[in-house]
């Protein structure tokens, strides 16, 4: 079984919550680190699981954070 990382970036701290959010519930990843930059306007997600788990839940992140 491979594994991958996603990376979730987003301008806002409840932007990414929610991308978080809809990443944990799309698929079986884990949350690996949350770096936030500029006061938290700047806040990276990385998340692990396999290949196809981490692109079902980069897919949802994305959808939920736009």
């Amino acid at each position: 079984m491979e594994k991958a990382i996603a990376l979730l970036e987003v301008q806002a701290l409840t932007a990414a919550i929610e991308g978080l959010d809809a990443m944990l519930k799309a698929a079986n990843v884990r949350l690996v680190h949350v770096e936030k930059r500029l006061g938290g306007r700047l806040v990276t997600i990385v998340v692990d699981g396999t290949v196809s788990d981490v692109t079902a839940a980069a897919e949802a992140g994305k959808i939920a954070a736009a």
